[in-house]
């Protein structure tokens, strides 16, 4: 079975968590100490696609590369899709 990922610009909460395979609990505390940044959206709170990206290079802020949003360029989660549907971990 192949799992898309889907190109958002900013992820809820829970969808964060099931990228980053993590509970809340700890997706919370993450982005409470500042190694996975969020913003809010009025009352909701949402991971933007490069603080999820930097957080998997082991980075601590993301890079705001606008160019990806705006011209679709290969990016960290479409080398992912790529990954799983040949089977990879």
């Amino acid at each position: 079975m192949t799992t898309q990922v889907d190109p958002y610009i900013l992820y809820t909460r829970e969808e964060a968590a099931k990228l980053l395979r993590i509970n809340l609990v700890y997706l919370t505390q993450i982005t409470k100490s500042g190694e996975l940044h969020s913003i809010r959206v009025g009352r909701r709170r949402l991971i933007p696609r490069a603080s999820l990206e930097a957080y998997i290079r082991g980075e601590r802020e993301p890079r705001w590369d606008y160019h990806d949003v705006e011209t679709n360029t290969p990016s960290l989660f479409k080398a992912l899709d790529a990954a799983d549907a040949h089977g990879q971990p």
